[in-house]
């Protein structure tokens, strides 16, 4: 049994969507703004809070969130990315803090756009995309249902990365809501 922190979001299985309706509901379009749409901080006590803007660090990663002050094994796993029309998809009407992401970005994160080693600036920072690939766990299964697990690992769509990528901070800077994502 997963054990919760007291003040993280609850999911709410009402609103998981089966594999067929997860299929039709991701449209993937060919045009992406690459606008930053949410910035969440994830705090030591579960709780998530939406902020404006944030300072992303080479070395801390995004400061206010609780991956910056733990002792990062894989600076691969520096900031956590996803594209906000599959999470909007996903969440089905649930808050997005749900999904433990730092960014949630208007962005095509697919291999066919995005390849690893990829350096990309968002407002004043410099960013490159990790080889370590952003999958699924039980706390997304838990949160979005085990189809919606399924879909995001799932052979015929794994090219989507439609659960993100993760991102590291090659330059410091500042980002705020409504920057555009650039590929350099």
């Amino acid at each position: 049994m997963m054990k919760h922190r007291p003040n993280e979001p609850q999911p709410d299985p009402a609103y998981h969507l089966s594999l067929k309706e997860l299929e039709q509901k991701i449209v993937l379009s060919r045009y992406y703004s690459g606008e930053l749409k949410k910035i969440v901080h994830r705090k030591e006590d579960g709780s998530r809070r939406s902020v404006e803007t944030c300072l992303l660090d080479t070395e801390r990663g995004v400061i206010g969130d609780r991956w910056e002050l733990a002792d990062r094994k894989k600076k691969g796993e520096q900031i956590a990315v996803m594209s906000m029309a599959v999470a909007t998809a996903i969440a089905n009407g649930q808050a997005l803090e749900l999904f433990g992401d730092n960014l949630f970005i208007d962005f095509d994160f697919g291999v066919a756009n995005l390849s690893i080693g990829q350096q990309l600036k968002l407002g004043d920072a410099i960013l490159e995309v990790s080889e370590e690939p952003h999958d699924g766990c039980s706390k997304f299964a838990k949160r979005f249902g085990m189809e919606a697990l399924q879909l995001t690992a799932c052979k015929e769509y794994k090219h989507l990365r439609l659960r993100g990528v993760y991102l590291f901070v090659v330059s410091s800077g500042m980002v705020c809501i409504g920057d555009i994502l650039q590929k350099i």
